[in-house]
């Protein structure tokens, strides 16, 4: 594993309802000439399993698959304008246990946002239905940009996810998830 180097960045991970697992949405898709993804590899850059898939409502170019995420793990994220594509590679080095002191609400595809003492937004999100959110820290390992890889050794790691958010960014008002791991069919007997 590449030592980390550079500023780490923050950003903020959503905790799923039930088991309050922070995970982060695989979403985005294209539009005629740019369009953007995100896609989340395990800490060998395979794909994860998803917690959730959006089935229903607006879904171009949004969120897909909620997939839950962990130390070490991957975020991929691509943008394109006519197919000239800026790709950067993130490692999550931490993700605090802390949640946010505000929950939010989606109401008709909108934030709404709820503050509540600390001690009390789990169970109060519990029982609105509210995600509860917590901070996170990347560390950038990688970036592709004007046609070039700082590292092409670690980009040729994460090939196969690296492709996927390329395919995701350039298919048109995207709708589905590009890098999940499939759900195990049952035996056959």
């Amino acid at each position: 594993m590449k030592p980390l180097s550079g500023v780490p960045e923050q950003a903020t991970a959503i905790r799923t309802r039930k088991t309050q697992v922070p995970a982060l949405w695989e979403k985005g898709g294209g539009y005629t000439n740019t369009g953007e993804a995100i896609i989340i590899t395990d800490d060998m850059g395979r794909p994860k399993p998803a917690v959730y898939l959006q089935t229903w409502g607006d879904r171009a170019c949004l969120n897909h698959a909620l997939i839950p995420i962990h130390r070490n793990d991957y975020i991929i994220e691509a943008e394109h304008q006519r197919e000239e594509f800026t790709i950067k590679i993130y490692r999550i080095h931490e993700i605090s246990e802390e949640l946010k002191t505000g929950a939010i609400e989606y109401v008709r595809g909108k934030p709404h946002y709820f503050d509540h003492p600390l001690l009390w937004i789990k169970d109060f999100a519990m029982k609105h239905q509210l995600s509860c959110t917590s901070d996170m820290t990347l560390y950038l390992i990688n970036k592709f940009e004007n046609g070039e890889w700082w590292d092409e050794d670690l980009a040729e790691e994460f090939e196969e996810a690296i492709q996927a958010a390329k395919d995701k960014a350039t298919c048109y008002h995207c709708r589905e998830p590009h890098y999940i791991q499939p759900k195990e069919a049952p035996a056959v007997l």
